[in-house]
């Protein structure tokens, strides 16, 4: 971005808006550690809650993002080098944003440093909190160099490695669990990788478009003849997208065994279709139409509806493998236990949002990544 309006109206509203809402989620963080798992829907039945689901999509959407900076420096594909700085500090934003909503899901965050002094290699949360660390020493040492016009092939290898490891490993926590059959599997720890691709795509051109518009700062022809490759890439993403979904929609709806019971309750629901339609179908055409994709409108709507898919899929992932009560539990409670979120928990998603968004814009303000690489 080579000029940035800072007095430019929008900009200082939105500046206030992120203030607002991150002072709103300081108090909810007080809350949270004074009451503690009380204030979320969680039970004996339902024991992750909303801030999971929102930790997870922003783990997903930092490891998109590592991706598409990385791609072009470890495949030489000069085309797009130029976004890798923007993406990379991005990444480590929303990076951030996630550890946020793991922080406050655990209740007592500062539990947090256990990983450390109690090691389990067996755990793969152990090994998330691992690659975690190493992923964002990795991002802020990419960053620097970037920022230095110093590009380094072995290092974005290595964060292009983990940009594929960690959502991977994210969906063998879930695969990994025998006792639910929803989740048990290899499909999650190959789903995420192409969801975070997904993901990443939505939020680095949302961004970018949203700021430009906001910061008072032009659009020039390159940038706007790179996002309409981009534009093309995310079509191409939405559909693969689209396939996995539709084959884990099979397979959860010709299953038997009881506790995919809990699938087809929720393939009736809402937020099924939300992800379905507003989420993979309708920007797959907006993207499929050349006139459309090359708008503005049309790329701001799709990915806006790519990143809400996204994140009431992941819910659903979530919540599916949790509704139907096993064992012990299962005992005069109802088929399905639903989870009502709070207020508090919808207090964290925009906690964490406000987080990565704050963090983007005082780093386009202080590092401005558009005339770095």
């Amino acid at each position: 971005m080579e000029t940035t309006k800072n007095s430019s109206p929008l900009y200082i509203i939105w500046l206030a808006i992120l203030g607002i809402v991150v002072l709103a989620g300081l108090y909810t963080t007080y809350q949270v550690l004074k009451t503690g798992h009380i204030l979320y829907s969680a039970n004996n039945i339902v024991v992750w809650t909303l801030p999971l689901a929102t930790y997870a999509f922003f783990s997903l959407t930092s490891a998109g993002l590592a991706l598409i900076a990385s791609i072009p420096l470890v495949f030489k594909m000069q085309r797009f080098e130029s976004i890798a700085t923007r993406a990379i500090l991005l990444s480590i934003a929303a990076l951030l944003a996630a550890g946020v909503s793991m922080l406050l899901e655990l209740g007592e965050p500062w539990h947090v440093v256990n990983f450390l002094t109690s090691p389990n290699p067996m755990s793969t949360l152990w090994w998330l909190s691992v690659l975690y660390s190493i992923f964002l020493i990795l991002l802020l040492v990419m960053l620097w160099r970037l920022r230095a016009g110093k590009s380094s092939r072995i290092l974005s290898i290595l964060v292009f490695a983990l940009a594929i490891l960690i959502p991977s490993t994210v969906g063998a926590t879930f695969g990994l669990t025998e006792a639910r059959p929803i989740y048990f599997g290899e499909f999650l720890p190959i789903y995420f990788p192409v969801t975070a691709l997904l993901s990443g795509l939505a939020a680095f051109m949302l961004v970018s478009l949203a700021y430009y518009q906001i910061s008072g700062a032009g659009q020039s022809g390159a940038q706007t003849s790179l996002l309409d490759d981009l534009a093309k890439i995310l079509g191409a993403a939405i559909g693969i997208n689209l396939l996995f979904f539709a084959w884990w929609s099979v397979v959860g709806l010709y299953a038997s065994a009881p506790e995919y019971e809990a699938f087809r309750q929720l393939v009736s629901s809402w937020p099924y279709h939300v992800q379905l339609w507003l989420g993979l179908v309708v920007p797959l055409v907006l993207m499929v139409v050349p006139s459309v994709r090359r708008s503005i409108g049309g790329k701001v709507a799709a990915c806006a509806l790519v990143l809400l898919g996204v994140f009431v899929g992941l819910v659903v992932v979530v919540e599916s493998g949790l509704v139907v009560p096993i064992g012990p539990f299962a005992v005069e409670i109802p088929t399905f236990v639903i989870p009502n979120h709070t207020i508090w928990e919808w207090l964290v998603v925009a906690f964490a949002f406000a987080v990565m968004m704050l963090l983007y814009t005082l780093g386009e303000k202080y590092l401005k990544p558009g005339t770095a690489s």
